[in-house]
């Protein structure tokens, strides 16, 4: 791909993942809506008997619309909100 169609970066778990992962993704929210994230999960392996590596878990997050998202605790609570269904259009 274009150099221009991607952006890749790396987060340590062991440094604060919490803060650094939010804070990076909240910086990134207005794209959200034009972005599909590929998210890895990988064990490091530190030590030759360690390795290969292996992918934990990976996932594909697609043009999500934040403003549109349900708030976490209402969702937890089993306070849904109505969903609109998607439209669908024909081609000929």
């Amino acid at each position: 791909p274009d150099d221009n169609d991607y952006f890749e970066f790396a987060l340590d778990v062991g440094v604060d993942f919490a803060a650094m992962s939010n804070h990076a993704l909240f910086s990134m929210r207005h794209a959200f809506p034009h972005l599909v994230l590929d998210l890895g999960w990988l064990v490091e392996g530190r030590d030759p008997d360690l390795l290969p590596e292996g992918l934990l878990a990976c996932a594909r997050v697609n043009k999500v619309d934040l403003d549109k998202a349900q708030d976490i605790d209402d969702f937890l609570a089993g306070n849904t909100i109505p969903q609109t269904p998607p439209t669908t259009t024909r081609v000929a």
